[in-house]
Formats: structure tokens, sequence, C-alpha cells
């Protein structure tokens, strides 16, 4: 297979977005509530 630029685009972004997904739908929520009262973070 040769890779021209064009290729190389096409592949780096269905890479970004398929990590952008997978952040965004399978997020770490450790510190999700730390804004709150009482969210024991002090």
């Amino acid at each position: 297979m040769e890779f021209n630029i064009q290729n190389i685009l096409v592949i780096l972004s269905l890479g970004l977005a398929i990590l952008y997904l997978v952040k965004k739908y399978n997020p770490k929520n450790e510190n999700k509530n730390c804004g709150d009262k009482d969210c024991g973070c002090h």
C-alpha cells in the first residue's frame, strides 16, 4: 500500500476521532464532583 500525504491525514483523523470518542464516553469520573460541598476532596 502506497502511503501519500492524503492517506496519512485520513488515518490520523480517524485515530483522533476514535480517541475523542473513547475519552468522551469512557471517562474516569474520579474528580468529577470536586466542586460540590460534600465531595470529600479535603
